[in-house]
C-alpha cells in the first residue's frame, strides 16, 4: 500500500497562521530520508519558492519544514509532496496542503494583547501623570 499523508499542521485552509510557524506533516508509516529534498517537499508563498530546511520526528513519519525566512504577513502559502517514498519504496501520492499567513494589523493587535494589562496600563498612566503634572507645572 502506498504512504498517506494524514494531517498537517497547519491544517489545510487555515487562517491566521503565526509568520514564524513550522510545518509538519505526518503520514502514515515512516519515510525514507533520502527521498526527502527541496524536488519532493516545498514550500511557495504566493507563488514564489522559499528555503526550507526539512527534518524528520516522530520515529521518521512526522517531516517537518521549517521557513529560512518568516513567511511573509497576509500571503498564501502552499505546501507540495511529490515522489516522497516509504522505506520500502512506494511513493506517496501527490499531496498539497494550502493555508493563510496572518496580516501585519493583527499581528500589531496580538502584540498589544500579548502585553500584560498591568504593564501595558501601568506605562499608560505613568505617562498620563507626567503630562498632568508638566500642565500643572505651568500654571
Amino acid at each position: 500500500t502506498l504512504p498517506r499523508l494524514v494531517s498537517a499542521l497547519p491544517a489545510d485552509g487555515a487562517t491566521e497562521v503565526d509568520q514564524t510557524t513550522e510545518i509538519r506533516l505526518s503520514f502514515d508509516r515512516p519515510i525514507n530520508p533520502l527521498t526527502l529534498s527541496s524536488e519532493t517537499v516545498w514550500l511557495t508563498q504566493d507563488g514564489v519558492r522559499d528555503a526550507v530546511s526539512i527534518s524528520l520526528a516522530k520515529d521518521g513519519s512526522e517531516v517537518i519544514l521549517t521557513p529560512q525566512v518568516p513567511l511573509r504577513a497576509s500571503g498564501g502559502v502552499q505546501v507540495t509532496v511529490t515522489g516522497v517514498e516509504d522505506l520500502s519504496g512506494n511513493t506517496a501520492p501527490y499531496s498539497t496542503i494550502s493555508f493563510q499567513v496572518r496580516g501585519p494589523s493583527k499581528l500589531l493587535a496580538e502584540q498589544v494583547r500579548g502585553r500584560t494589562n498591568k504593564s501595558f496600563a501601568g506605562g499608560l498612566l505613568s505617562a498620563e501623570r507626567r503630562f498632568i503634572g508638566f500642565l500643572i507645572g505651568r500654571r
